[in-house]
């Protein structure tokens, strides 16, 4: 079902796409530009600027300043070819227009700031399908923002500790999260469905996450992760009508009691 990368990142793995030809991932500090994923945005510089190149190069085509009255940008995403979505320690999210000239970035222009967080923004998703933006902070909280208003929504309830990568999936709404070592599943309006911790390991921590849409009439939701260990992992859900049999693999076992809509119960499990 799914290929080799083809393209290894060098460290920690900050973003990954999956695509009709595979997995393709990017280094911490860098995203893929939707549709074709062949440019990417990247930041982390110590004079706060920003930069585009193409993904498999390390040689960055442009490069703009603006972002530098933000303070220093932690996370970014890219919902769509001509918007970029930013964050960092300001702990404002802010939405960026991207202007594009025969395949060149020309201009990089703020649309608008979004205020909410308490603490640093750490991890940033979108949705276009769904129109919902989705931020997580240091402050171990999630503010689900629309897309199209540019608006507060609602917020999930409080994690275990500091976000560190969050996702959604286009087909069915729900909402990934990770805080530490452990992965959150969430319905798009914010109600807990499953988690679980992802590793053995004390020292590994997640450091981002994806959903890999198959079949768009596939409810089931299969999520990415990729970890500082630099191991990429596939999780599957599963139903089942026992919400007992589940109670082992999720610290929230409250949570996990509480069937969803359907009266089933997701199962993680790792490929």
């Amino acid at each position: 079902m799914f290929s080799v990368l083809s393209d290894y990142p060098k460290g920690a793995i900050g973003h990954i796409v999956h695509t009709e030809k595979g997995i393709l991932a990017v280094e911490k500090n860098k995203v893929l530009i939707p549709p074709l994923w062949n440019k990417t945005f990247c930041w982390g510089f110590e004079d706060f600027t920003c930069c585009f190149g193409n993904y498999g190069s390390e040689k960055n085509m442009t490069t703009f300043e603006c972002m530098a009255d933000w303070d220093k940008c932690l996370c970014a995403v890219c919902p769509s070819a001509t918007t970029i979505i930013t964050s960092g320690t300001s702990s404002v999210v802010c939405v960026w227009e991207l202007s594009l000239v025969k395949d060149k970035v020309k201009h990089l222009n703020l649309r608008q700031a979004l205020y909410g967080h308490s603490q640093a923004v750490t991890c940033l998703a979108a949705s276009v399908t769904y129109s919902i933006i989705v931020s997580g902070s240091d402050d171990r909280t999630c503010i689900i923002w629309d897309l199209n208003q540019l608006t507060y929504i609602t917020q999930l309830p409080a994690h275990g500790a500091s976000l560190c990568s969050v996702a959604i999936n286009n087909s069915t709404g729900d909402i990934a999260s990770c805080a530490g070592s452990y992965l959150y599943l969430w319905t798009v309006n914010g109600q807990p469905l499953v988690s679980i911790n992802t590793t053995c390991s004390p020292e590994s921590r997640v450091t981002c996450c994806c959903f890999a849409e198959v079949m768009d009439w596939d409810t089931r939701s299969i999520v990415i992760t990729g970890s500082t260990d630099g191991v990429v992992r596939l999780w599957k859900t599963e139903y089942t009508d026992s919400p007992g049999q589940a109670d082992g693999l999720s610290s929230q076992k409250g949570a996990m009691e509480e069937a969803n809509s359907t009266g089933m119960t997701p199962v993680w499990t790792v490929n």
